[in-house]
């Protein structure tokens, strides 16, 4: 063996780099996982590895590979991960109409439209929703977590409450806060009289405005009882998770997505709930793999697409019931206009089919909209309009509720919507908590707005557009310019649901029927080994070196496997993470050293049969040496057959990254460990 400058010269007989951007593992590998789990892909979004695929991770923000992600199994309490409605009882206000939850508001980390703005009301309460309780054991530590993201339209600044107890106050409990705004933790709380106690509160950045927040503790009460997960729009932005009773204004809130409750110190990678499609009594509309709206047949699961990138797999679409009230929701030359003229069926609508009309202004110095007027509205009840819009000549939209028999005064509710920034531009005697403007692809993009009438009457809603105005829907047309428009909707609620298509007569959309797990999600354990004669071809018996780098995310053991060289009953050599490396004969720490969890450790052992010498080093510095002979040898054990990779064959998992594990067929100086294991 020749030296150059401490390193050795010998080529090594096993490379394996993980965080090359490969998709795929060596081939020499075999990997196992009976349960899908999640990672950060390469385009920032949190994807979903099938059953024995691996997970080689990006980092969300910068989009540097990170290394094969290994963990160990764990369970998500949440029955329902992404759906925070009530609509399908695995989510309760604990307060009546304490909360408004208005589902797949914005586009999640995973980049489908799956996450659900959280409001609170106008009434007095604690402005908290409530997970469904789970049977658990109490004696055990628990992680909650959630992705947050800032509602770009809150009226005043909120935290996050994120909050852990058998029910509300109760002294059982462990809890969080979370400056949405500031992006800041405020610190957590257990009970003042109580058991509860936090260890821990973190605070991801995963791009795009989304936080992961979680919180770690336990509530200190033997035996088996029921745990719910409540999530609070706090207007105190210093908060430390316990929401106190106050009148909301009905229009402060953030996004949530993914919520998970584990039995860990620390959160892991996100489990998604596994519910399923049943049933449902009509068609229904979602979004194909090509981009465009289509129908799914009665009894038939939707499984939408993101218009944001079609490689994405597709979500599982439900929702209940709902009846669009309009007549001819595509046909708006059929509607009654005013200052404008309709051209029919004008360009590629978001069905894709030449179905999408124009709506071109006239040269009157007025509104320029079309119109459908809706015979009969209920006082009190929630009416929610959309149409998806395509600018041409004109960008900016108004959609306006004309005064009449279900509104009081003069001034009329108008939504304006900017399809140059795909944002809410204005709002008029209305909040901009009540409307919403979602892309979806081709440069096609639905507005919705939501008014509550005052009395029961008739309700007329102008869809029209401004030269650029936010103010007024009254200006001098130029008798040329226009948009396109297509699919109105009105339908009770607050929310635009998927489009439904109609003709002569009103049409409504059956719920569909969900089936949720009864008690919690698993992401089980996960191998990867590779043995036999792909392991043969490049160990040395005699001697060697082993060279590892990783990092360790979650210190949820005291060993924490990076690679192992051993035979079947796991007796070799072991390099480990957690609160010490641990080099390991037999099942006895031989050395350890301290680990730097959250940052990547580069560590190298050597070993030399015929001299009994076993030396290792960190990161450049720490080591030591120790003597053992027959160090492979075990009257219990085959010789070594096989290198694992992020575990022993079922315990000592890395909760966390391999970046990278390289093998030199001789034994490695002090100096040449130093100098392979130096960060600098």
């Amino acid at each position: 063996m020749s030296l150059s400058n401490n390193f050795s010269t010998t080529k090594p007989s096993l490379q394996l780099n993980f965080a090359s951007g490969a998709n795929s593992l060596d081939p020499r590998i075999t990997f196992t996982r009976s349960t899908a789990a999640s990672y950060v892909n390469k385009k920032g979004y949190i994807a979903y590895a099938g059953v024995n695929q691996p997970r080689l991770e990006y980092d969300p923000v910068t989009g540097q590979p990170l290394g094969l992600l290994i963990e160990d199994i764990k369970k998500n309490y949440v029955v329902s991960a992404t759906d925070f409605t009530s609509d399908f009882s695995k989510w309760s206000l604990t307060q009546t109409n304490s909360n408004l939850v208005l589902p797949n508001r914005t586009y999640a980390p995973d980049g489908t439209l799956s996450a659900d703005l959280v409001l609170n009301t106008t009434t007095s309460g604690r402005h908290t929703i409530q997970s469904l309780g789970i049977s658990v054991d109490t004696t055990l530590d628990y992680t909650a977590s959630v992705f947050v993201k800032a509602y770009e339209n809150t009226t005043v600044p909120v935290a996050l409450s994120l909050y852990v107890g058998g029910s509300y106050q109760a002294p059982d409990r462990f809890s969080s806060g979370f400056n949405v705004a500031a992006g800041t933790l405020n610190g957590g709380l257990g009970s003042n009289a109580g058991t509860g106690l936090v260890y821990k509160q973190t605070a991801e950045y995963y791009g795009n405005g989304w936080y992961r927040i979680s919180v770690s503790g336990t509530t200190g009460v033997v035996g088996t009882t029921s745990l719910s997960m409540f999530i609070g729009v706090d207007t105190n932005t210093a908060g430390t998770g316990v929401v106190t009773t106050y009148t909301g204004d009905g229009g402060a809130g953030f996004y949530v997505w993914g919520a998970q409750l584990e039995d860990s110190k620390q959160q892991t990678s996100f489990i998604p709930s596994s519910e399923s499609f049943t049933s449902r009594a009509s068609t229904a509309s979602y979004i194909g793999s090509d981009g465009f709206i289509k129908t799914a047949a009665i009894n038939e699961a939707r499984y939408t697409y993101s218009v944001l990138d079609l490689s994405i797999p597709p979500r599982l679409l439900y929702e209940p019931a709902a009846t669009n009230l309009y007549n001819f929701s595509e046909q708006i030359n059929t509607y009654s206009l005013t200052g404008a003229t309709v051209t029919a069926n004008n360009t590629t609508a978001p069905d894709g089919t030449a179905s999408a009309d124009k709506l071109v202004e006239n040269t009157s110095n007025s509104h320029h909209d079309a119109h459908q007027t809706l015979a009969s509205v209920t006082g009190g009840v929630a009416i929610t309009v959309s149409a998806f819009f395509k600018a041409e000549e004109r960008s900016m939209v108004a959609m306006e509720f004309e005064p009449g028999s279900s509104f009081t005064g003069s001034i009329a509710p108008t939504a304006f919507f900017s399809l140059t920034t795909g944002t809410t531009a204005n709002v008029i005697n209305m909040m901009t908590k009540d409307t919403s403007i979602i892309y979806y692809g081709n440069d096609w993009y639905r507005c919705s707005a939501t008014v509550t009438p005052l009395s029961n009457g008739t309700l007329t809603c102008n869809l029209g557009m401004t030269a650029g105005l936010s103010n007024t829907a009254t200006y001098t047309g130029d008798g040329a310019s226009g948009l396109y428009i297509w699919g109105a909707q009105a339908e009770t609620g607050n929310v635009a649901t998927s489009y439904i298509a109609t003709g002569a007569t009103t049409v409504t959309r059956s719920a569909d029927a969900i089936s949720f797990p009864t008690s919690q999600t698993t992401r089980q354990v996960e191998k990867a080994v590779m043995e036999g004669a792909n392991f043969n071809s490049w160990f040395n018996t005699n001697q060697g070196t082993l060279v590892t780098e990783g990092m360790v995310r979650y210190n949820l053991d005291s060993n924490q496997t990076t690679a192992s060289i051993d035979g079947a009953y796991q007796q070799g050599l072991h390099i480990a993470g957690g609160t010490s490396i641990r080099l390991v004969k037999y099942g006895s720490n031989l050395l350890s050293a301290s680990y730097v969890t959250g940052e990547y450790n580069k560590i190298a052992s050597s070993y030399n049969i015929s001299t009994g010498s076993i030396s290792a080093r960190l990161n450049g510095s720490l080591g030591t040496s120790v003597t053992a002979s027959n160090f492979f040898a075990n009257t219990n054990s085959s010789a070594p057959d096989r290198l694992r990779i992020g575990s022993t064959s079922s315990t000592w998992h890395m909760n966390g990254y391999i970046k990278s594990i390289t093998y030199y067929p001789e034994e490695f100086t002090s100096s040449q460990l130093i100098a392979v294991t130096n960060r600098t």
